[in-house]
């Protein structure tokens, strides 16, 4: 607040000091002319009239207009005429601080303070008829839309609604004639590319310009707006409007920086809302409130990525920032942002009244939802697992998350004494929307127990039900192999030489080329350089997998040398290889951060890694850049480990054996690999003994483990079904259901008993103390099974189970009645872009700093049919390309009616012929698809990579956005 006491007590003492009140000569222009109304009244627009205009007044002071600036404030006038160095004014804009006006931002530029001096020094003169500006509040974009009455004009038959009438009035009051309609094939190819985006094809030039009936325009406008290329043309158009961007970061590691993945869903529900007409009104409540207004109907939650778009990793301050500027603009042609840090300079709204708006977004958060059961996870840069398909939706995540004000708009220094309620601002119809309480909403169960949702529910199942099918595989594959061992057993009895252990060699690679038939590039850059294979670049995982499966029994030798740099310098080799979250490895490391190299063997199963600690071993012979001799040893479970031709390690194997191919990989490491020989063994009578008698005993363990997987899922479907009916209303079926979950779930702790004993009788010599205690605890299990009572273990509530109703609120004050904003702004997109003008230039602000309107009235007669519509785009639409102000020709005539026209109004912004307009880029490429017969027509689908752009030929809209 201005303190203009102190500074008058200050000046009467004559003490003030410190304050420049002579300028350097340089700076002087007191022979200078100055212009008030474009010099001396934009300093005061500037810098002042947020503090002291017509909204507010600091002090009791004006600075909007000249006779209020010479009348003064509480303590009288701030200028002397004819004595700037008198003048209480040129004291505080010449101060230091803290005494210097304005308080905040940039002091006055030298250039600024020159011509205020020169002013007050030649008597502060300014037009005796201006007149102070208005309240801001009265302002026609904060005032209530009202529906005009439609002119009565004396254009003859010219016009078809009530658009014309609006347009002819403005022609007459101007002496404009409006040009004649355009000839019939230029009206179709414009209002085919309005309506769709694309170019007429033959078929509909041939049939437009052949039907003669009266009404035969009107009928193509309702084939156009029942087309679903409608939705996508519009779609691509309220898609800049809300600014709909995919998701942006460093997709090469897979690290979302801004937006949302999986967004395009928003993307189609645009599209698919505009195609079933949905309703302005009912579009802007889904985007800001979907999930409190239809929590369990993912076709409407995809609205929320309107909210989602604005999410930001690294500050959540920033990302609601976004929300409420970006909130602001599309939907209500407000720009809030200047308020974030004081009061806005040009309209009527406080910072206080920007944090209070931040407030209804406060406790929002975002989740992606499952949608099928097949969807897959990937790694993200972080190494967590995300969906690689979903649904990103906002929800209320903090119900009591406290919004306060910045002071200054620094988040470092909130205003924590004083919390703010959600609200509105007061120009907007504040005290209105602070009568009705914002009530909470109750959330269906769908909406905060994950489980009750179809694809989550079906995706659990599935995952326990390919555990059992694994089972499976494992019980038929030992059988197989118990039938197939039994047979080798048999014939090898019979062999002359029933103990040769001979091999043959299976598979042999000197590298003198790569050979593609043989290997797989699955990461990392390989080449062949000197007859080794050698990677190009160091990276975390360089792997190349065999193309066949090797032998079950076998020996690998491998010769290849470790080279600088890298950490932790890890070669080796997988067998068994399934995949990469399915192997059995073997590795030396010449980690320079570990005093003795050494190598190890470990598994890999599901993903998950398993180093065994008698699986390694040290080597301190490996050295960097010498060669390095790896022979392994594989006989069913048995792993011998020769290094440098020692024999360092022999091991059995923890894992199951499977078929698989054989890897060659590096982690964080160089390396040569100069040869590879794997030889098949065939195996002794006594190793086939061996072999059927183990394989005998893991067949009960195995076959308990396919009766676990089993007893599980069928756990977990009768846990869901019961979980399901527990949120029903039948009160016997939820007691059915519980039960049956109830007894199920005991029966999985009754075949875990069984697998352990069935594992205590597969051992070499059974412990009959263990196999005791094992019967026990079947007995054990099984009685408790036989008592269910009906408990089991419940699916819990992940997510809040209520929302504030804060968005909710919003959405409905946002598309209300009086509402004086909502409506105009949509008209004005819409408007530009069938005429290619605005009724206000400024799209995303209406307000003071906007020129007037040419078609004021035009404008809130559409504003308003669109409300009385049902807020009916279609219906808009169809009124504007079907008027007369559309259908006129852009092309010079042949009359003096052209050039008198262009004298009187030569920008034509009151639109006495229409403008000629440019296609968007994206409609030239996708004119020049359909022209050519190549356009994808398909519809949906994630975005797609703009490498892609001249490969492709979907609809540019599906392109990826950021």
């Amino acid at each position: 607040m201005l303190r203009w006491r102190s500074l008058l007590a200050l000046t009467a003492l004559g003490i003030l000091v410190n304050l420049p009140t002579r300028l350097p000569a340089s700076q002087r222009s007191d022979d200078a002319t100055v212009d008030y109304e474009k010099q001396v009244k934009t300093i005061f627009r500037q810098h002042c009239w947020a503090c002291h205009g017509a909204l507010k007044q600091e002090a009791g002071l004006r600075l909007d207009a000249s006779q209020l600036i010479r009348k003064g404030g509480d303590d009288g006038p701030v200028i002397v005429a004819g004595q700037p160095e008198q003048s209480p004014l040129w004291q505080r804009i010449t101060a230091k601080l803290p005494d210097r006006m304005p308080p905040e931002g940039k002091p006055l530029t030298r250039q600024e303070l020159t011509i205020l001096k020169t002013w007050i020094s030649r008597g502060a003169r300014a037009p005796r008829t201006e007149q102070p500006p208005t309240d801001p509040r009265t302002h026609w974009s904060f005032t209530p839309i009202r529906r005009p009455t439609v002119p009565d004009t004396t254009r003859g038959n010219w016009g078809h609604n009530p658009i014309d009438s609006f347009v002819a009035a403005r022609h007459q009051a101007a002496q404009l004639v409006a040009r004649p309609e355009a000839n019939r094939s230029a009206l179709l190819r414009r209002v085919v590319l309005d309506l769709t985006g694309l170019p007429p094809t033959r078929t509909q030039l041939h049939r437009f310009l052949a039907d003669s009936a009266p009404g035969a325009y009107e009928r193509l406008v309702e084939q156009l707006l029942h087309s679903p290329l409608y939705g996508q043309r519009w779609g691509r158009h309220w898609m800049d409007v809300w600014r709909y961007s995919d998701w942006y970061g460093r997709r090469g590691s897979n690290e979302i920086r801004y937006s949302q993945r999986h967004i395009w869903r928003w993307r189609d529900w645009i599209i698919e809302s505009l195609n079933d007409n949905s309703g302005y009104d009912r579009m802007l409540h889904e985007m800001l409130a979907a999930d409190e207004i239809a929590p369990g109907d993912d076709r409407r939650l995809r609205a929320t990525g309107f909210l989602g778009r604005n999410w930001y990793k690294f500050d959540r301050n920033t990302w609601l920032f976004e929300t409420v500027e970006r909130t602001s603009q599309g939907l209500l042609g407000l720009t809030f942002r200047c308020a974030r840090c004081h009061d806005h300079k040009f309209d009527p709204v406080t910072q206080e009244e920007y944090y209070r708006f931040r407030a209804f977004f406060e406790p929002h958060g975002f989740r992606t939802e499952i949608v099928t059961a097949n969807v897959k996870t990937e790694v993200d840069n972080r190494k967590s697992d995300v969906l690689t398909d979903g649904l990103p939706r906002v929800y209320d995540e903090t119900l009591d998350a406290k919004t306060f004000l910045f002071i200054r708009g620094d988040d470092r220094n909130p205003d924590k004494s004083k919390p703010l309620a959600p609200g509105v601002p007061a120009a907007l119809g504040g005290k209105r929307f602070d009568t009705q309480p914002i009530a909470p909403i109750q959330l269906p169960p769908i909406a905060y127990v994950p489980i009750l949702r179809p694809a989550v529910a079906a995706r659990q199942l599935k995952t326990e039900s390919d555990k059992v099918a694994l089972a499976t595989k494992v019980v038929t594959d030992l059988e197989a192999t118990i039938q197939k061992t039994s047979h080798q057993l048999s014939e090898a009895r019979k062999s002359p030489r029933p103990d040769d252990t001979g091999s043959r060699l299976a598979f042999a690679d000197t590298f003198e080329s790569f050979d593609k038939k043989a290997w797989k590039v699955v990461s990392g850059t390989w080449a062949v350089r000197d007859g080794m294979l050698t990677q190009t670049a160091l990276a975390t995982f360089a792997t190349l997998v065999s193309t066949a499966d090797h032998p079950r029994n076998f020996k690998v030798r491998l010769k290849y040398r470790t080279l600088a740099p890298g950490n932790p310098r890890s070669i080796g080799f997988s067998f068994d290889h399934v995949g990469p979250k399915q192997s059995q490895d073997v590795y030396t490391a010449i980690s320079p951060t570990s005093p003795v190299p050494g190598v190890q063997a470990f598994h890999r199963t599901g993903g998950k890694e398993t180093y065994p600690q008698a699986g390694i071993r040290k080597a301190p012979g490996l050295k960097i850049g010498q060669d390095i001799v790896l022979e392994v040893t594989v006989i069913d479970r048995s792993l011998t480990i020769v290094l440098d031709g020692k024999t360092v390690l022999e091991y059995s194997l923890p894992m199951e054996r499977r078929n698989g191919k054989f890897a060659l990989w590096a982690h964080k490491a160089n390396v040569e690999f100069d040869e590879i020989q794997i030889h098949a063994i065939r195996p002794t009578i006594k190793g086939l003994e061996h072999s059927l008698a183990q394989a005998r005993r893991d067949l009960p363990v195995k076959q308990a483990e396919l009766a676990l997987a089993r007893a599980r899922t069928n756990s977990m479907a009768t846990r869901i079904a019961a979980e399901q009916a527990r949120h029903g209303r039948d009160t016997a079926t939820k007691k059915r259901l519980a039960m049956a979950a109830s007894r199920a779930e005991r029966h999985v702790g009754v075949v875990q008993a069984q697998l352990k004993l069935a594992q205590a009788h597969a051992i070499n010599k059974p412990d009959n103390k263990v196999i005791a205690a094992a019967t026990r605890a079947v007995a054990t299990a099984s009685a408790a099974r036989d008592a269910a009572d009906g408990r089991y273990t419940r699916f819990p509530a992940t997510f809040p189970t209520s929302s504030t109703g804060r968005r909710t609120a919003l959405a409905r004050w946002m598309t209300r009645r009086d509402n004086p904003r909502t409506a105009r702004v949509a008209i004005n997109q819409i408007w530009l872009r069938h005429t290619g003008q605005r009724f206000v230039n400024t799209v995303a602000d209406l307000g003071l700093r906007s020129k007037p309107r040419d078609f004021p009235r035009l404008m809130d007669w559409l504003s308003a049919e669109l409300i009385d519509s049902g807020w009916d785009m279609k219906h808009i639409h169809r009124l504007i390309v079907t008027s007369a102000t559309y259908r006129m020709t852009t092309t010079p005539g042949t009359t003096d009616d052209w050039s008198k026209n262009h004298e009187i109004d030569p920008e034509n912004r009151l639109l006495w012929r229409m403008n000629s307009r440019r296609m968007e880029a994206e409609v030239v490429r996708d004119s020049l698809l359909a022209i050519s017969g190549t356009l994808d027509p398909a519809f949906s689908g994630p975005d797609i990579p703009e490498s892609q752009g001249q490969s492709s030929p979907r609809r540019s809209l599906y392109f990826r956005t950021t």
